[in-house]
């Protein structure tokens, strides 16, 4: 009965035991917000804390050394090179860094410090009924958490396939992705080697081939007026005729004022089609109060005030604030000019 007695205390002894450890280890765990610290700062070891949040964590040092110290003294052990966590390097906006346990990640992120280089990410954030542009940075190891999330690394831009049918819209930072999948940055576009070679290339990529030789669009030659010829593709010839290069020999072409204009030859046809002339009015000529009326006295007192371009022409009704496009007949015109109004003998005063 006696041993009975005593195997019975043992039992219960132990049972007491172990409700006393849960008790204090949740206390403590509580106490200590262990369970909390855990869940915010999102990493993926946790081994450091032991089993049921035991006191004692893991410290680290860079030569790969590890330490068990109690909870209370991981600020002591990190003042003296020690790290809480794998020891990682966080990375400043004017390029500094620091080397950090990992587990304080997120304490450095809450100052400015960013988890890897920094790197811009964009997304839309819903302002009224409108989609608005917005970025963040974010440091190079959060890139894949943010994205989970609907943010873009890099600016937004789309993916096509060789249909011209859209793919995806992905970030800059994930085009080269889609691209090695044989998808294009861009729509697709046609670029030209001197040698009659060609290539199928997405628009984004236009200035990389560009820079090896290859031309947007056939090759031409451009013409400065001093006599120096360029190559370029045939996309890029408004640009070139922007800052003074010309579109085939450099020609003089006037305008209804009489005013000379020096285009490329290539644009003759263009500029005759809108009413230049490859040769200066020299007839007598005043101008109405109305400048789009221009007044070309002749003899007759007539204004003739355009010309017969594909069999029609356009005149302004003075009386009316209006154009007018009319065919052009034998009899109204007078060496290719339509005489659409009478100027009084003087013009307008």
């Amino acid at each position: 009965m006696k041993r009975k007695f005593i195997g019975l205390t043992v039992v219960l002894a132990v049972i007491m035991s172990v409700l006393c450890v849960n008790v204090w280890a949740e206390t403590w765990a509580e106490i200590n917000g262990v369970p909390e610290i855990v869940n915010f700062s999102g990493m993926d070891d946790w081994n450091e804390y032991g089993d049921d949040y035991s006191p004692y964590v893991t410290m680290y040092a860079l030569d790969g050394r590890t330490l068990s110290v109690e909870w209370e003294n991981i600020a002591a052990y990190e003042s003296v090179g020690w790290y809480w966590g794998e020891p990682v390097t966080v990375q400043a906006l004017d390029g500094r860094t620091m080397i950090i346990g990992k587990n304080r990640v997120r304490d450095y992120e809450k100052v400015g410090w960013y988890w890897g280089e920094p790197q811009t990410m964009y997304g839309f954030e819903k302002i009224g009924r409108n989609l608005q542009k917005v970025s963040v940075t974010v440091g190079l190891n959060r890139v894949l958490e943010f994205e989970e999330h609907g943010w873009y690394w890099g600016d937004v831009t789309t993916i096509y396939d060789s249909e011209y049918e859209k793919v995806a819209d992905t970030g800059t930072n994930r085009a080269p992705e889609y691209e090695r999948m044989g998808y294009y940055w861009g729509k697709p576009t046609t670029m030209y080697a001197l040698d009659g070679r060609t290539i199928v290339v997405g628009e984004n990529r236009v200035p990389d081939y560009e820079a090896v030789g290859w031309y947007w669009g056939e090759p031409v030659t451009l013409q400065s007026l001093d006599g120096r010829t360029i190559v370029v593709g045939e996309m890029r010839i408004k640009a070139y005729e922007n800052v003074g290069w010309y579109w085939g020999k450099p020609v003089t072409v006037y305008d209804w004022k009489g005013n000379p204009v020096t285009i490329g030859e290539n644009r003759v046809d263009e500029y005759l089609e809108d009413g230049y002339t490859k040769e200066k009015n020299t007839g007598n000529n005043s101008y109405g109060r109305d400048m789009s009326d221009a007044c070309y006295m002749c003899n007759a007192g007539w204004n003739d005030c355009t010309f017969c371009v594909g069999g029609t022409y356009r005149t302004y009704d003075i009386y009316y604030r209006t154009y007018v496009t009319e065919r052009c007949t034998a009899s109204g015109c007078i060496n290719g000019r339509v005489r659409c109004h009478t100027c009084g003998g003087d013009g307008w005063k």
